[in-house]
Formats: structure tokens, sequence, C-alpha cells
């Protein structure tokens, strides 16, 4: 920046005011003159050099670093392609587990079924024997208090004198 601002001074003072002539005076430089200005460009040209060589170096770096940009976005895509294999594995994998949890749900749940259906199948008919063999019992119970009565009405015949035997037959009147 600094030899631009010298180089732009220098012109100023070689060159005629807009649209005039350069005067005799001013075109005549003198040694001294002429020599710094010469040393300053020479400086200027120096610095200018390196400014060269600074550009061609960062020319050079952003040139690496395209370079590894690059390199990091290949990575970055492989990645990104392994990522979503593995979230697609992932998916494959939670989708069969939840099919099995689903499938050992569903027969838990008919076994579930199958067994109430059996408990109740079996609690079901030992009501039907229960209440078969309290009919039964009435029916006993009503049979043996007609044995009951008909010995009583034996025995009281018996008692009656003369009419049944001994045996239980009966006798006729003679």
């Amino acid at each position: 920046m600094k030899w631009m601002l010298c180089l732009f001074v220098i012109v100023l003072l070689v060159s005629p005011p807009f649209g005039q002539a350069m005067p005799a005076a001013a075109a005549e430089i003198s040694g001294a003159t002429a020599s710094q200005i010469l040393a300053e460009l020479q400086k200027m040209n120096g610095e200018l050099a390196a400014l060269k060589a600074d550009v061609a170096e960062l020319k050079t770096e952003v040139a690496e670093l395209k370079t590894e940009v690059a390199v990091v976005k290949a990575e970055v895509g492989a990645l990104r392609q392994y990522v979503e294999m593995r979230i697609t594995a992932l998916e494959e994998v939670t989708t069969a587990e939840i099919r099995a949890v689903n499938r050992r749900v569903a027969v838990t749940e008919y076994l579930l079924i199958a067994s109430v259906t059996a408990l109740v199948t079996v609690l079901l008919w030992m009501l039907k024997n229960h209440w078969d063999r309290r009919a039964d019992r009435g029916k006993m119970d009503a049979q043996q208090a007609e044995i009951a009565a008909l010995r009583a009405e034996n025995e009281r015949m018996k008692n009656a004198g003369g009419l049944v035997s001994s045996s239980g037959g009966r006798l006729e009147s003679e």
C-alpha cells in the first residue's frame, strides 16, 4: 500500500497539471531527487516482489485448503452414506424386532384366550356337575323320604295285627 502511495506522489510530481504542458524547470529533476526516487522505486519493487511471493504462497495455501476441503467433503459424503446405511439397518432390525414382538404378543394373546376359554369351560362343567349332583341328591332325598315313609307304613301295618305276616306278606282274613 505504501508503494502505491509513493508511486502516486511521483506521478503527480512528474506529470503536468491536467491539460497543460510540463514546464521546463519541472522537467529537469536534480540528480539527488532522481536517486531518491530511484531508491524509493527499488524499495517499492522489493516490497512488490515480497507481496507477489506472499500472494503466491497464499495461492498455494488456498489450493492446499481447497484440496483438504475436497477430501473432507468426500469423507463427509462417505460418512453420510455410512450413517444412512446404519440408519437403514437399524430401522430394518427394529422393524424385525417389532414384528417378532408382535408375533409373540399374538401367540401370547391366543394362549391366554385359549387358557381362559378352557378355564371357563372347566368351571361351567364343574358347576353343571354340582347342580346335577344337587338335583340327584334332591331326588335321592325324596326317594329316601319315600322309602322311609313306606317302611314306616310297613311297620305300622305289621303292628296293626293280623293283617301282615311276620315276613311282611298279607294275611287274608278267615
